[in-house]
Formats: C-alpha cells, sequence, structure tokens
C-alpha cells in the first residue's frame, strides 16, 4: 500500500510538472520542436528488401539485403534493421537477413537450418519506424526438373514479335508450381530476344537465335530455341536515291543505306550489318555506311549480316547487291615488291621512278608472297615458317611454327591461311593476336574468303573445307574430282569450285555449304577469280577462259538458305594453243582480267564485249606472277629474263623492263 500511496502522492506535482511543460512548448496552438526530416537527404525515408520474392527447398538457405535510403535512394548509413517472418514455422530470419526455409537454431549466430513444413511468409525488415515493403518467401519440395511450354516453336518471330512462354516445377515426379512462386525467366542473348524476367513473355528483337529458359533457386530448365527471323535479304543503294554507283573525290564521303527484310518478309528496322570494301586503299567504309575516297581506282562495297553480330547463332551470312565506288584524281605512287623462290633477297620499286631499291633481306627464301588489302604487311610463306614485312619501315620477323605457302588472306587482313604440304597441316595465322589455329588438312593448294571474312573455303585433295572464325572446322562430302582452285564471287553468297566434277566447275552456297549448280565446261579448269562488281565470274580454262554471268534474286519467304541462283556460262579462246596458267588478275573496275602463263605474253579478256587480246613481253620473256596498280593504269610483272615488267595498260604494251639482279618470280603490288 505504501507504494500505491506514493504514486497517488507524487499526482499533482507530476500534473504540476505537465502544466509548467505546456507554458514552455506552447501547448495546444504553438509550434513543436520535434522536426520531421524524412523529406531531406541524407536521412531515412524508406526501407528496401530485395528480391522482391525468394524460392528455396525445405532447409534451404539464402539471403535478403535491407537497405535505408534517402528520398532521393541513397543509402543512410549505420541504421539498426529488424526482420519479422509472418510463419516462422516456415521462414525464419537471422538478424543479418539471412533466410532459412525452416527454422533457425539461432538469430543472432545461425548455423543449422532445420527444414520445416512447405508454404510461403511474409518478410519485412524495420530501421525505427520505417518498415518495407513484404517480401514473399516460397519454401517447397527440393525442384529437380523444370519444364517449358511451348516446348519448341514453329518457325521464327519478326521483330517486336511476343511469345508467352509457361513454366511448371516438378519434385520426384510431383508438379509443385503452385508452391513454388514465380519463375525466373532469362535469354542467352538480349540482343536477339529479350524476356520479362517475372512474367516469361519474350519480345523479338535482332535476327538470330537464342535460348529462353525458366529458372527457381540453382535450377534451370533446359533453354528453348527462339528464332528472331533471319534477315534473308539486302538492298543497298546511296542514302535518300537509288543509285548503285557513286563517284567521288579523295577524302570526300558519301553515305550509303540498306533496306532490310526478314525471311518472313518483314522489314527490318535497324539490322546491325557490316560493309566491307574490296579496295581499303581506294575507298574505306564505315559501321552505318559511311563510305570515304582514299585514293584514285575503284573499289567494291558489299553490306552484309554477318554472325555474331548479325543472324547471331544462326552460322549463316547474308550479302547484299554490290556498290561501286569510283574516286577520282591523280594517281598516288607506291612499291612493287619482287621476290625469287630461289634467294633470301626481296626488291622494292618506287613506281614513281620505276628503278628498283635497296633489297630488303629475308630470313629464309620465300615460296609466295601476298599483301594485305590495307597495303600495310606482306606475308611470304617459306619452309622455315611464315615471314611478315611491316612495309611503312620495312622491318621483317618471322613465325616458325607456321610453315608454308601463303594460300590466302581475310579481307579485313586479321587471318592469313597457310598450307604445309610437306607436314599435312593447315594453319591459320591471326595478325592481331599473333596465335595459330592447326588443322590436320593434307595438300591443300587454294583458298578464299567471303567479303566479310565470315568465312574461307579451303581446296585439299578431294575436300572441300569449310573454315570460319565463327564456326567449327567442316567440310562437304568427298568430291568426285579434286579441286583445283576455288573463290567467292565478290558479291559473297556463292563461292565456284575448279573441279569436284570431271570437267565442270561447280557453284557451293555460302549459307550452308551445299552444291546449288554444275557448269560444264570445255576443258579442265584451273584457276577461278570474281570481277570485283560481282557481274562475272572467270575461270581459266586452256585455250580461253570460261565466263559465268550469275544472276542473284530473292529467295522464297521463309526459304532457310537464301538467295536464288541462275547462270550462264560462255568460253572464250585467247587464240594462243594450250598452255598452262600460272596468276589471274582482274582489275578493280572489273573492265579487264589478265592471265598469266607459260605464253610468252599477257593474255587479256575484256569483260564489256566478252573478248580476248594478248600483250608480248620483251625479250620474249615468260611473265610468271605480278600485280595491278589500284587505278588499273599499270601492272607490274616479274619474267623469266630476270626483270620486272611494267606493262602499259592504256597503251597495251610492255612500257619498260626493269632489273632485279634474280628471276623475279614472287611479285606483288602495294594498294596504296
Amino acid at each position: 500500500m505504501t507504494g500505491f500511496g506514493e504514486r497517488v502522492r507524487r499526482a499533482p506535482a507530476l500534473a504540476a510538472g505537465m502544466a509548467l511543460l505546456c507554458l514552455w512548448t506552447a501547448c495546444g496552438g504553438g509550434s513543436s520542436s520535434t522536426t520531421d526530416n524524412s523529406q531531406k537527404p541524407g536521412f531515412p525515408n524508406h526501407v528496401t528488401l530485395t528480391p522482391a520474392t525468394v524460392s528455396i527447398n525445405k532447409g534451404g538457405v539464402t539471403s535478403l539485403t535491407a537497405q535505408v535510403q534517402d528520398i532521393n535512394n541513397n543509402v543512410v548509413a549505420n541504421q539498426t534493421i529488424t526482420f519479422t517472418s509472418s510463419n516462422t514455422a516456415v521462414v525464419s530470419i537471422a538478424n543479418s537477413g539471412l533466410v532459412c526455409g525452416g527454422t533457425w537454431d539461432s538469430l543472432t549466430t545461425p548455423v543449422v537450418c532445420t527444414p520445416g513444413p512447405a508454404g510461403q511468409a511474409q518478410v519485412t525488415a524495420k530501421a525505427g519506424s520505417l518498415t518495407s515493403p513484404p517480401v514473399t518467401v516460397f519454401v517447397h519440395d527440393r525442384v529437380d526438373n523444370i519444364t517449358v511450354s511451348p516446348a519448341n516453336l514453329s518457325g521464327c518471330l519478326s521483330n517486336a514479335q511476343t511469345q508467352q512462354f509457361t513454366a511448371q516445377a516438378f519434385a520426384n515426379g510431383q508438379d509443385i508450381t503452385s508452391s513454388v512462386g514465380s519463375f525466373f525467366w532469362q535469354t542467352t542473348n538480349q540482343t536477339v530476344v529479350t524476356v520479362n524476367a517475372t512474367t516469361g513473355l519474350a519480345t523479338a528483337a535482332a535476327p538470330g537465335r537464342a535460348g529462353i529458359f525458366a529458372s527457381v533457386g540453382t535450377v534451370n530448365s533446359a533453354p528453348v530455341n527462339f528464332d528472331t527471323c533471319a534477315v534473308q535479304a539486302i538492298s543497298t543503294h546511296v542514302q535518300n536515291g537509288t543509285d548503285t554507283t557513286v563517284t567521288l573525290a579523295a577524302a570526300a564521303t558519301a553515305q550509303l543505306a540498306s533496306d532490310v527484310t526478314d525471311s518472313a518478309g518483314v522489314t527490318i528496322p535497324s539490322a546491325s550489318l557490316t560493309y566491307n570494301s574490296s579496295a581499303p586503299a581506294v575507298a574505306t567504309v564505315v559501321a552505318g555506311g559511311l563510305i570515304s575516297g582514299i585514293a584514285p581506282g575503284t573499289a567494291t562495297v558489299i553490306a552484309s549480316c554477318t554472325p555474331p553480330s548479325c543472324n547471331s547463332n544462326l552460322g549463316r551470312a547474308v550479302y547484299g547487291n554490290p556498290i561501286t565506288i569510283t574516286v577520282t584524281g591523280t594517281a598516288n605512287s607506291t612499291t612493287v615488291l619482287a621476290a625469287s623462290s630461289a634467294g633470301t633477297s626481296m626488291v622494292p620499286i618506287d613506281t614513281s621512278t620505276n628503278t628498283a631499291g635497296t633489297a630488303i633481306t629475308l630470313p629464309s627464301a620465300p615460296n609466295s608472297l601476298l599483301i594485305n588489302p590495307a597495303g600495310n604487311r606482306a606475308f611470304l610463306g617459306s619452309a622455315a615458317g611464315l615471314m611478315t614485312v611491316d612495309l611503312t619501315t620495312n622491318g621483317v620477323s618471322q613465325v616458325p611454327q607456321v610453315p608454308g605457302k601463303v594460300l590466302a588472306i581475310s579481307p579485313d587482313g586479321v587471318k592469313v591461311i597457310v598450307s604445309d604440304v610437306a607436314g599435312g597441316r593447315v594453319r591459320v595465322f591471326d595478325t592481331g593476336s599473333n596465335l595459330v589455329e592447326t588443322f590436320i588438312i593434307g595438300n591443300a593448294i587454294s583458298a578464299d574468303f567471303s567479303p566479310d571474312s565470315f568465312k574461307a573455303f579451303i581446296a585439299a585433295g578431294n575436300t572441300l573445307f569449310v573454315y570460319s572464325p565463327q564456326l567449327v572446322l567442316s567440310n562437304v562430302p568427298p568430291l568426285p574430282v579434286a579441286p583445283r582452285s576455288v573463290a567467292f564471287l565478290d558479291q559473297g553468297s556463292f563461292a565456284y569450285v575448279a573441279g569436284g566434277s570431271a570437267s565442270a566447275i561447280t557453284v557451293r552456297a555460302n549459307c550452308d555449304n551445299s552444291q546449288r549448280d554444275t557448269l560444264a565446261t570445255p576443258g579442265t579448269a584451273t584457276l577461278m577469280a570474281s570481277l570485283p562488281n560481282a557481274t562475272q565470274m572467270l575461270a581459266v580454262d586452256s585455250p580461253g577462259i570460261d565466263v559465268i554471268t550469275p544472276a542473284i534474286t530473292a529467295s522464297t519467304s521463309g526459304q532457310q538458305c537464301f538467295p536464288n541462283l541462275n547462270e550462264a556460262l560462255v568460253s572464250r579462246d585467247f587464240g594462243q594453243g594450250g598452255f598452262n596458267a600460272t596468276q589471274i588478275l582482274t582489275t578493280l573496275d572489273s573492265s579487264r582480267a589478265f592471265v598469266l602463263s607459260n605464253k610468252p605474253s599477257i593474255l587479256v579478256y575484256k569483260s564489256a564485249d566478252k573478248t580476248t587480246s594478248t600483250i608480248p613481253l620483251a625479250n620474249g620473256a615468260t611473265p610468271l606472277t605480278g600485280g595491278l596498280l589500284v587505278d588499273g593504269s599499270q601492272m607490274y610483272v616479274g619474267a623469266s629474263d630476270s626483270n620486272v615488267h611494267r606493262i602499259d595498260l592504256g597503251a597495251n604494251t610492255d612500257a619498260q623492263q626493269i632489273s632485279v639482279g634474280f628471276v623475279p618470280d614472287l611479285v606483288a603490288v602495294r594498294p596504296k
């Protein structure tokens, strides 16, 4: 009773104190000293708890992240956070935010999570008077399988079209979908298709193939293939016009545009195309189709849909129509390189003076000589390894692990194909990384790249191999007749093979490597080359030349490998009797082709009227190998008389003989 009486006795004093406090604080209408800072930066405004939903097995452990944030969503540090579960039998949560699908042995130092029943609980985080929105935690039997529906899609979807996916979760064969909460949806390639992470609604994006899969915890479904309709046709032209030819001065620019349709016939608004120039020393082209004139001459530009940036994971490239670029002005001087397979000297010839310069010493005797399209590096094959020459400094290096003969350089200058016949190997040297790919391929004698560098065909024995930096090495079925030469049509859609069938040229589609045509020839074709504008494919066929005129048309909507091809072949005789050809060269303006052989003349083919002629060499010399200036005005040919012959292609005469002191059976012209 004493205590009670004491409390009663103190009440009047407490009341008086409260009254005095009201006087100090102006109770009943004055301002308060308590300030709400929650709307100010740097002060707690709300609590977030992530992720929004959680799905775990019975006895499983995961974690939630709670943050106290200010009005600008910046984290406010040093805040005490507590967690609450609405169903502690199903979910318990430690002070640290560690979640147990059952019951923790301790909320302060949790170690053992004892499984509880299946079910769900709402978890919230609280800091002071602030409480987070609830997070739902689903606890269920261990998921061992997830299926996605539809499991297979028929056909493809065009850009922006959608497909709804659903999923089911199973434990020991029992459907437990209702207990696992939301599935987490993902795509293997967000460029090709996007998918709503919670609803499973997929939206087609860029052309290609990707996988769609659903997850619960750490368990994923098998991916379902999703195809965004592939690029099927590309029509390139001058921007704001229809022209397919461009004339500009050096340093001037022009803009191209491409109309792109997919395999469903739907226009693709922004396909990721690649633009390639056949002669970057004449005109360059960058992503988006902006052309820049560099030096007088002619170049051909092709727009392509090239994996992996376009038609991703479909393994096929698609090519547009050729655009002819003519750059006007006065031709620049360049350098001619002359070497001998019997020595270790390479002599440069300046085309402004047409005199031999100081010899460059090579570490080994070369067996081949090619210059990359950019004109800054020369590659010489040898039995002791691939030699590279920096044409800016004339510095020489060698890669001993890449012996053999140089067969081809990719248009982008990155890959060099070298055939080691003696070792039964083909090696691909990467000029950027200096890495080497080695393939067991014997007797490779010819190779050529598509204009976008996506693919190369390699002719070896009775086999045509398919190399691509993006694909696994493959080959077509063994051919009845060994191929002798292979060349891509410079448009890119088809490759032509001299051989593969007796007295015939066979045609292969780039998109699937299938044989599309067989063209009978009068004799045995030995060398092949495309005119840069892709209007004709040429095959050297002693005593003449076979001229193939391809007609490429768009394929039927939905066709898997495209486009369609029709072609005609005619033969023209050089009038020199039989010969053994060593090289075929074409001018960049596609007006003429030149065949070098064991005849003491250069054999000339004129594409406009399909006529032939010859240019005799001085001294009765036999031409060996050579090259052309980018403007097509001059040809330089190494010959049997130890001279490099300068051929004036305006007058069609052997205008000058430049002595180099050896038989120059390896000659190439730097294209800049």
